[in-house]
């Protein structure tokens, strides 16, 4: 998985954790020039140290965490960039 792909999808991947959970979801578009992304990046970690933060926040006080959907997210950006490949390896 290139580092495009590979950020798109922890965008997704956060995008959908704040949906979830009533997190304000403010990221814009990557700032890094796309052939240049290798996945992460400050702009990318200062959002999920912000997520992360909320979400223990939400534990402290007693509130339960919804990952719903998360396993899909990546599990069809996994498909797509490997296709069934990982799975019939293992037959």
């Amino acid at each position: 998985m290139d580092g495009i792909k590979r950020c798109e999808m922890f965008r997704a991947i956060r995008k959908r954790l704040c949906e979830n959970n009533g997190i304000p979801f403010l990221e814009e578009k990557c700032p890094t020039p796309n052939k240049w992304c290798i996945g992460t990046c400050p702009e990318c970690d200062h959002w999920l140290e912000r997520i992360n933060a909320c979400l223990e926040k939400m534990t402290e006080n007693g509130e339960s965490i919804d990952y719903s959907g998360i396993e899909e997210i990546y599990t069809s950006w996994k498909d797509e960039e490997w296709g069934d490949s990982l799975h019939t390896n293992n037959q």
